[in-house]
């Protein structure tokens, strides 16, 4: 019964303070183009960084999008073009960068079916860092996905990932990446 009362109590609080209030939910992306795999990392100040995949130019492309606490867009109404290449990107992970911005991974198919592994780095205002094609972390023979990022506290990253270069069985490498501008 305690439990019951307290659970009715909560409900109570969470809807009355807007924290069930799914109307207060700010639109990241809408389109008719088919969005693929998404990230969310914090930004500084209570913002936050989303960045996603979709195919708005044909092939799919990593994107992001800023946002402050309050729900308002940072980096203007369509956000940040994090790659605008041939063939296909996707499997964003990002991860932020300690001042504003953020270190975005994802799987690239532009040179072969079977993926690598680049980078890209945005400031605070959306601003692309590294060479606009990113930056690869591995390419390989071989399939490599399954990415993972954490920071070196120093102002770069680790990134981690599945690879296949051997040819039978799946291996985790990793390595660190300074990324800096």
């Amino acid at each position: 019964m305690k439990f019951r009362i307290l659970l009715i109590m909560i409900l109570f609080v969470a809807v009355n303070t807007g924290i069930a209030d799914i109307n207060m939910a700010t639109p990241i992306r809408q389109g008719v183009h088919i969005e693929w795999y998404r990230t969310v990392c914090p930004g500084g100040d209570g913002s936050a960084i989303f960045v996603w995949s979709d195919t708005r130019y044909g092939m799919r492309n990593v994107f992001a999008h800023k946002v402050d606490k309050d729900g308002n867009y940072v980096w203007g109404e369509s956000g940040a073009v994090i790659t605008d290449l041939p063939g296909r990107q996707e499997d964003p992970v990002a991860i932020e960068d300690g001042n504003g911005g953020a270190f975005i991974a994802w799987v690239d198919y532009r040179f072969d079916d079977s993926g690598d592994i680049f980078i890209q780095h945005v400031d605070n205002n959306g601003n692309i860092l590294m060479d606009p094609n990113g930056v690869a972390v591995a390419q390989q023979i071989g399939t490599q996905i399954s990415i993972n990022m954490c920071t070196d506290s120093l102002g770069g990253v680790f990134v981690t990932w599945q690879d296949k270069r051997g040819g039978v069985d799946d291996d985790i490498y990793g390595t660190p990446c300074e990324c800096r501008a």
